[in-house]
């Protein structure tokens, strides 16, 4: 083999990749305008962000944004979304804010998995509505450990619904 025939490929700085790897046709958010979304996808199932290799090291594709946008975020703060699409790196629908703002945010916006939405779940709402009423109504079937039994769930489960700790969106 002649000498420099071999070439090196190098891969393009993570600025290049980057902006190769967004476009800015996507959906339009009605306050904030158009999404620029990572068309590289999501970096793993059941993580809906994507990542970009920058220095060795994996960023998530929203953060990269933010720091190329805007400069780097500070300790104990994350990049969230104003427009709650994960692969969006439109530095106008991105913000800086801590991990209770972020669950804030979901919770204002409806998004959060609750009651019988949410995996874990054991019980249906009817069946808390159920929980309750019978409670209410008293006597040795309808204490706690007895509710339990029958539902499946433990008593300490049924004391945080009658006491409305949990569920607390069901009237």
């Amino acid at each position: 083999i002649k000498a420099g025939l071999i070439r090196v490929r190098r891969k393009a700085p993570a600025i290049l990749r980057f902006w190769r790897d967004i476009t800015k046709l996507g959906p339009v958010h009605p306050i904030h305008g158009r999404c620029w979304i990572w068309t590289k996808g999501p970096l793993a199932k059941g993580c809906p962000y994507g990542q970009i290799s920058v220095l060795h090291k994996m960023v998530r594709v929203h953060k990269f944004s933010w720091e190329l946008h805007n400069g780097e975020v500070p300790e104990g703060l994350s990049v969230l979304h104003k427009c709650d699409i994960p692969l969006c790196v439109n530095p106008a629908h991105l913000f800086i804010g801590t991990q209770k703002d972020n669950q804030e945010d979901m919770v204002l916006k409806g998004r959060e998995d609750r009651g019988e939405s949410r995996p874990a779940s054991k019980l249906t709402e009817d069946q808390v509505r159920e929980i309750r009423r019978r409670y209410a109504l008293g006597g040795r079937k309808n204490n706690q450990s007895a509710l339990g039994r029958e539902f499946g769930v433990s008593g300490t489960a049924i004391a945080v619904i009658v006491k409305r700790k949990g569920w607390k969106y069901l009237t």
